[in-house]
């Protein structure tokens, strides 16, 4: 049954699914259905927690725009003000907009 549920996990994988899916995979295959369920329900309870905590509001959203303007402002390029504006709120998630423009990436 081991076996079973690595070749699922390992196929999961290679067609492109994420970890958790290719491990839920194999956790059904191998663990009792009530583990699986509690396993799962655990997951799903954190993921709310986790997305509760960062919710972005309209003040997160006015502060990063304040911090872009005052960073223009003084003269930054909007490369490097983007960069620093991005650090300004936890809720709002610019990293990856952040990242490309300090790589120079075009717009």
């Amino acid at each position: 049954m081991v076996l079973v549920a690595g070749v699922t996990a390992a196929s999961l994988l290679m067609s492109g699914a994420p970890v958790g899916l290719a491990a839920l995979g194999a956790a059904i295959l191998i663990l009792p259905p009530w583990l699986v369920l509690a396993g799962v329900a655990c997951w799903v309870v954190l993921l709310k927690m986790k997305s509760g905590r960062t919710r972005a509001t309209a003040d997160d959203e006015a502060d990063v725009l304040r911090g872009l303007a005052a960073e223009l402002a003084a003269g930054a390029s909007l490369r490097s003000g983007l960069s620093a504006a991005a650090s300004r709120s936890d809720a709002i998630d610019l990293s990856e907009a952040a990242r490309l423009a300090e790589a120079g990436m075009p717009m």
